[in-house]
């Protein structure tokens, strides 16, 4: 029987970098729900705007590509960037993201801002809000510190309640204590939805051991806005130690404050404890656990599990009645044995608790730090990076079973699933705390901040329909649509340079951050990779943990999978070539730069970097690449991106130079190419002094003309410059002699030449158009003879008309000398016959 083929719905080899970046822009087909009119363009949400930015700090397999999206087109969930993180300031790093709701629909968020996870100074505390899902104020938040908001440490809360006097709604932000000393439990208020706020500092004192709040404050029918603190610490629980949890509440729009303390049924630990009210005033914590209890009854594999704890509510309850009853849930995660480097360190975080209003269940957002979901996902690390994960996932339960006793939640599928760790590993975020309910969409925002534990991080909203039995349907489907896809192997593991010492290779820290000893990928003393696998090479200056910005390529039959490099503005890795003896570089795939400013220093005589296939440059926006080594091969090189590659020497690959994005620039000793130079899109630096030569030719796969030369202006002196030395195919070329000569300042103008290579020609002047003219001058067996006259070397279309409205081309003519003579290819008739000429004026 023959085998049917699979499905194919990954790229090609040359086109993965477009799959991996560009798949979330078709994630945008808005959301359905059957209770909300789903078909009204109102209901419809804006599509999202991920960039490349965004596909490297949220890291998807391609398979979880291709699950988005198919999620996406059914309509269900959608993923946009809120507001990134600027490169150009050292706290780079955006996290705890939490919102609200207000009734007329605008969402007000707070978030941190810092150097990183735990970062080391305080970093800012801030404000921004939407109305419309898509733009986010104010637009200068994240540099105009003076507008922070709150502490700067610990974890925050966020909600609203109506004022006593006229009943508009008062935005309220309570943040915790943390064990730096002069902060204190502190809460804030915005009476203009956002705009402006006041420090209240109202809060009771009497908190001894509460620490981190939880995400959300909740507006609980009978006893007002309501706040859960969770345990002081992350320390080992001390059962003699305290045991008191607290719940703190405004009746009064937070001009006075009342606390509750409570003590678990159990010796449990709950920290950022995620709280939910429902019904007539029952309420629900969930909570990671940092205690014995925590682990759950499971004490040879040590699983953690949230912790649970539930309060029933009975009429004529007051604040002070209320008592949770703790228990262990079977929300669990990756396990933490004694023997593994996770002890002590849950892989559950910061979760998020609601009443499903659409499903009439209780349901929570857990954010899996170290894998997918389901129960018991993993009990170790994973074998190599590609097998490490980091995920988002959804549960719930019935709230009558929950009330009666039940710890037993149902998964409800994954919202997004990440490569890499976020605890030991360098990933961080996907921590769902303070989410909104947005019932009129039929939607969820859930928030989430995801990148690197030092930076980048940005906040993203993942938004998902309500409706959760239209949600595992689509899930159902997506997944007997995956089911026969043929997933390529991943790509080749990445080393990253951490900037630690001296060493150039082998050693564990040496170029990764953890050992790395996949027999499959062996890793050379020599080199940073060898054999034909060959790595990826890293370097991210946000994430380094030394000082060293310099590398040394060893050589020894070394393959390169790519180059990405990452810095601040000014800053990069510099690539030294000082080895006296070895064997080829090779290149087989992409480089790119995503900020920062880098350089390959020049090699030793015959030491160059053998290019295996066609390669693409990306150089991102504010970026450099100054590239002083050699290339070699018969392949060819793509740049793209709109920051600058500056090349210089003799490049030996033979293959084309396609500039199709971006600036292209000589170095001080000039450039030299072997093949073909194609400009396609790209800006080439102009300087009266630097020169390009090709030995294959010049072409121009666009318009290519004066407003291409980056640098050239009215401050450059009248002459001739050559840019480009070799053979010139001048289609395409504009500006092309004096006659078509661009402004490029006051009394300046400049044209290409084409005699010899590419030269620009400065002049000060540049002489009137001649007159065109068209004079009959008699019959050649009664076909008109027409005299025409114009500027040499010009290009003139003849045309002709019976009614001087409708006119038909009869002939091109570029005459090298004027005036000349013209003889109609056609005999007159009786009809009337109208002649004109035009000047091609096109460049």
């Amino acid at each position: 029987m023959k085998k049917s083929k699979k499905k194919r719905l990954w790229p090609t080899p040359g086109s993965l970098l477009f799959a991996i970046w560009a798949w979330p822009f078709i994630c945008s087909a808005g959301f359905a729900s059957s209770q909300l009119n789903a078909n009204s363009a109102d209901q419809r949400l804006p599509p999202p705007l991920l960039d490349e930015r965004s596909g490297f700090e949220l890291d998807l397999s391609i398979r979880e590509q291709h699950r988005l999206e198919a999620l996406g087109r059914r309509t269900v969930l959608e993923i946009a960037p809120v507001i990134q993180a600027p490169l150009d300031d050292p706290d780079t790093h955006l996290g705890w993201p939490v919102a609200t709701m207000l009734p007329n629909g605008r969402i007000v968020m707070t978030f941190r801002q810092t150097d990183g996870h735990n970062g080391s100074h305080p970093g800012w505390r801030f404000v921004i809000h939407t109305d419309d899902l898509v733009n986010w104020h104010p637009k200068d938040i994240l540099t105009r510190k003076e507008k922070a908001v709150g502490d700067r440490y610990g974890m925050h809360a966020i909600g609203w309640t109506p004022r006593m006097e006229e009943g508009e709604p008062r935005v309220l932000m309570v943040v915790g204590n943390t064990p730096h000393p002069g902060f204190t439990k502190a809460a804030y208020f915005s009476d203009d939805a956002g705009e402006t706020w006041s420090d209240a500092r109202s809060l009771n004192p009497d908190i001894p051991v509460g620490n981190q709040t939880g995400p959300n404050l909740i507006q609980h029918p009978v006893f007002g806005l309501t706040a859960s603190w969770g345990q002081p610490g992350m320390q080992p629980f001390d059962p003699a130690g305290p045991r008191g949890n607290y719940l703190t509440r405004t009746l009064d729009a937070g001009l006075t404050w009342e606390t509750r303390e409570w003590i678990n049924t159990e010796p449990s630990l709950p920290i950022e404890p995620a709280i939910a009210t429902w019904g007539p005033g029952h309420m629900v914590i969930l909570a990671r656990d940092y205690s014995d209890f925590g682990y759950g009854d499971d004490p040879e594999r040590k699983y953690f599990y949230l912790t649970q704890h539930v309060y029933t509510y009975e009429e004529g309850h007051t604040f002070q009645d209320v008592n949770f009853t703790t228990a262990a849930s079977n929300i669990s995660g990756n396990g933490a044995a004694t023997n593994e480097i996770l002890t002590g360190r849950p892989s559950q975080d910061t979760a998020d608790v609601f009443f499903n209003p659409v499903s009439g269940r209780i349901e929570m957002l857990q954010s899996h730090r170290w894998g997918g979901g389901g129960e018991k996902t993993g009990t170790t690390l994973a074998e190599n990076t590609f097998q490490e994960s980091s995920s988002l996932n959804l549960w719930s339960i019935d709230p009558d079973a929950l009330l009666a006793g039940s710890t037993t939640w149902r998964f409800d599928g994954t919202l997004i699933e990440r490569i890499g760790y976020s605890r030991p590993g360098n990933k961080d975020g996907l921590h769902p705390g303070g989410s909104v309910l947005d019932l009129e969409r039929g939607v969820q925002h859930i928030f989430v901040y995801a990148g690197w534990r030092r930076g980048p991080a940005s906040i993203y909203r993942i938004t998902r329909v309500l409706d959760t039995e239209l949600w595992l349907t689509a899930l159902a489907e997506v997944e007997e649509e995956l089911k026969d896809i043929e997933i390529p192997d991943p790509s080749f593991p990445a080393l990253h340079w951490t900037g630690l010492d001296g060493r150039w290779g082998g050693g564990t820290n040496a170029w990764s951050q953890v050992p790395f000893d996949d027999p499959a990928y062996p890793l050379f003393l020599s080199g940073i990779s060898g054999g034909e696998n060959g790595h990826q090479f890293v370097f991210d200056a946000f994430q380094m943990e030394g000082t060293i910005r310099t590398a040394r390529m060893n050589r020894n039959d070394l393959t390169i999978r790519g180059f990405t490099f990452n810095a601040a503005p000014g800053d990069g890795l510099v690539v030294t070539n000082t080895d006296n003896n070895g064997g080829p570089l090779t290149l087989s795939g992409p480089l790119r730069v995503l900020g920062g400013a880098h350089r390959f220093d020049s090699p030793r005589a015959g030491r160059t970097i053998d290019l295996a296939g066609e390669t693409t440059w990306t150089i991102a926006a504010g970026a450099s690449l100054d590239f002083a080594h050699v290339l070699s091969g018969e392949a060819g090189l793509t740049k793209t991106g709109p920051g600058i590659l500056r090349m210089g020497g003799t490049q030996l690959f033979t293959g084309e130079l396609t500039h199709a994005e971006g600036i292209l620039e000589a170095r001080m000793e000039g450039l030299h190419l072997r093949g073909n130079l194609a400009l396609s899109g790209g800006r080439l630096r102009f300087h009266p002094n630097l020169t390009m030569g090709t030995d294959g030719g010049i072409s121009f796969e666009d318009p290519f003309g004066v407003s291409h030369l980056d640098g050239l202006d009215a401050s450059v002196p009248p002459g001739s410059y050559r840019l480009i030395s070799g053979p010139v195919n001048a289609a395409n070329l504009e500006n092309r002699g004096l006659t078509r000569a661009a402004l490029i300042g006051p009394g300046k103008w400049a044209y290409f030449e084409t005699e010899d290579g590419l030269t620009v020609t400065v002049v000060d002047a540049i002489p009137e158009p001649p007159t065109l003219s068209l004079q009959w001058i008699g019959f050649d067996a009664n076909r008109p003879v027409l005299d025409l006259d114009g500027p040499a070397g010009a290009t003139f279309i003849i045309e002709t008309s019976t009614d001087l409205i409708d006119w038909t081309g009869l002939d091109t003519l570029a005459p090298t000398e004027t005036p000349t003579q013209w003889t109609a290819p056609e005999a007159l008739t009786e009809d009337r016959r109208f002649y004109r000429m035009k000047q091609n004026t096109a460049r």
